[in-house]
């Protein structure tokens, strides 16, 4: 599961599908991190908090794809 105290880089490697559904969730948000290089060195909140989304919306979304992984 996520949290917003993770490193960006590390919620990306939690979509386990390669399907970018993760990195989609954050583009919606404002967050287009993938290529980003501060997505290494900034956590999920230092990221929402600059980009003015709300890490506790997208950590929720985020969680919600990851449990759907494991019902399917």
């Amino acid at each position: 599961m996520a949290s917003k105290d993770m490193i960006i880089a590390d919620v990306l490697a939690l979509d386990t599908t390669n399907s970018g559904e993760i990195a989609a969730i954050l583009q919606r948000n404002g967050m287009g991190c993938g290529g980003c290089p501060s997505s290494r060195m900034k956590t999920l909140e230092m990221g929402a908090k600059a980009h003015g989304a709300n890490v506790d919306e997208m950590v929720e979304e985020i969680n919600n794809y990851l449990q759907s992984l494991k019902v399917n």
